[in-house]
């Protein structure tokens, strides 16, 4: 009786691990398509996910808010989940999926022209002044990825950290949602006569 009282717990634990590991899965796991990302970056945003077009694995993406809701995230500008190697700016097999649909929207005809930042953020663990060098870094890998591997004008394209100074607001600084990268449109590319 107590070898099968011991196995119960041993298998609540792990149940419980797992209900703790399962949103930070599958926050890792989610692409937001680069439909999704063109018209978050436009301001017209849908409200919620839809699957990304560019494949049939029907993985769904964020939801981008439109402007009229009370998330504070800067008008024109999308979170994207890109995985980075642990306290490293050296990106993951996996963050090319993400950095693909990113690199297609910023080809988008309405977006061809635009410049943007490309905003690495972290999470509070560590020293502040090691977080902003590691998000700087990470920003700073983005562009490498789009400029060399998908053609993208580097000169349309800054890399900004921020580390743990912006957390996404209503979560605890440390929760790994704060580990993003934030695209924010600059300027739209129309030049006033």
């Amino acid at each position: 009786m107590a070898t099968s009282h011991v196995r119960f717990r041993a298998l609540a634990v792990v149940l419980g691990a797992m209900a703790w590991v399962g949103p930070q899965l599958a926050w890792t796991q989610q692409v937001m398509g680069s439909k999704e990302i063109a018209g978050g970056l436009k301001g017209h945003a849908p409200t919620a996910a839809s699957p990304v077009d560019s494949n049939d694995e029907g993985i769904r993406g964020f939801s981008v808010k439109p402007l009229d809701t009370p998330d504070p995230m800067p008008p024109r500008a999308v979170n994207l989940n890109i995985p980075f190697e642990i306290n490293s700016d050296r990106l993951q097999p996996g963050a090319s999926r993400q950095l693909d649909e990113l690199a297609a929207a910023l080809s988008d005809p309405a977006l061809i022209s635009s410049n943007v930042e490309i905003v690495g953020h972290t999470d509070s663990s560590g020293a502040a002044a090691y977080n902003l060098r590691l998000s700087q870094k990470r920003a700073e890998a983005v562009r490498s990825y789009l400029v060399t591997r998908k053609g993208i004008d580097a000169g349309r394209i800054t890399p900004v950290g921020r580390g743990e100074e912006e957390p996404v607001p209503g979560t605890d600084p440390a929760a790994p949602q704060n580990r993003r990268v934030e695209v924010r449109l600059v300027d739209d590319g129309q030049r006033s006569p």
